[in-house]
């Protein structure tokens, strides 16, 4: 997977965008993409640590087909050359945030297979928004974002500089065919 895919994907969404007059802005989140069986068990942890349960309740292992995908976790090292976060566009008169690189967290395999880009509404005020949806094959997914606006280090990433040319490119070529689909 390449490094900054999201980053790509996040820079061209934002000036395709800006082409037909439509503010976005970068967002930088953690994000966790989970299926059903997480979803449940994480809530049963949830209940037992506010019901006051003994601790050997509270951090049963997981099920194994529980599955949890995060992207953003503030204490991760990642990998030489990769930026340790997710990024997404907000647009911020529609408050709606775009993750055209979605695809990242599927693992069709486990159970997880999410759609290519979502598209979820975000109050502006909110730090945090989630939600579920349910993919392809009728199973459900939940998705939490939280910003992390202090994460900002994508914006060393080459790709993410105003003018670079394989951006300007994938923007003008996504221009031209829009337009032509709308004459």
């Amino acid at each position: 997977m390449p490094p900054h895919r999201c980053i790509v994907a996040t820079r061209v969404a934002i000036d395709v965008l800006a082409r037909f007059g439509i503010e976005a802005q970068p967002r930088s989140v953690l994000c966790a993409v989970a299926n059903a069986a997480y979803a449940t068990w994480r809530a049963r942890i949830l209940a037992a640590r506010q019901a006051s349960a003994p601790r050997r309740w509270l951090e049963p292992k997981a099920p194994a087909a529980a599955l949890c995908v995060w992207a953003g976790l503030p204490d991760y090292a990642p990998p030489a050359g990769q930026w340790p976060g997710h990024l997404i566009a907000f647009l911020p008169a529609e408050a709606q945030v775009i993750d055209l690189d979605f695809r990242a967290f599927a693992r069709p395999d486990r159970g997880l297979a999410v759609p290519p880009a979502v598209v979820a509404h975000w109050p502006a005020k909110d730090a945090a928004v989630t939600y579920s949806a349910q993919d392809r094959r009728g199973h459900t997914f939940y998705v939490r974002y939280e910003r992390q606006d202090d994460n900002a280090g994508y914006t060393a990433a080459e790709v993410w500089k105003p003018g670079h040319p394989d951006i300007v490119a994938i923007v003008a070529a996504l221009e031209r065919s829009m337009r032509l689909a709308d004459d």
